[in-house]
């Protein structure tokens, strides 16, 4: 089983951002979703709402909530076992 602590700061000259998650494997996996969301300028209530998605080591599987991928983009990471 899988699972870092990951506290993250970003910060900008006028502008922090501290970052956390409680999730086990998918810590990492919604600290760094959440830094690319600050990174494009997203606020924190933007960043809790934005659909997820995670690909878990062990068993090999990607997992999305919906609405996280278009129909088009769910169908070619089939191969990859999606759901």
């Amino acid at each position: 089983m899988l699972s870092s602590m990951t506290p993250t700061i970003l910060r900008t000259d006028d502008q922090v951002a501290v970052l956390g998650t409680p999730g086990g494997s998918q810590i990492i996996t919604m600290v760094f979703l959440a830094g690319l969301a600050w990174i494009e300028g997203s606020d924190a209530a933007d960043m809790a709402g934005r659909p997820r998605f995670h690909h878990q080591y062990f068993p090999d599987r990607i997992f999305f909530e919906p609405a996280s991928l278009t129909t088009a983009e769910q169908a070619s990471w089939k191969p990859w076992g999606t759901p």
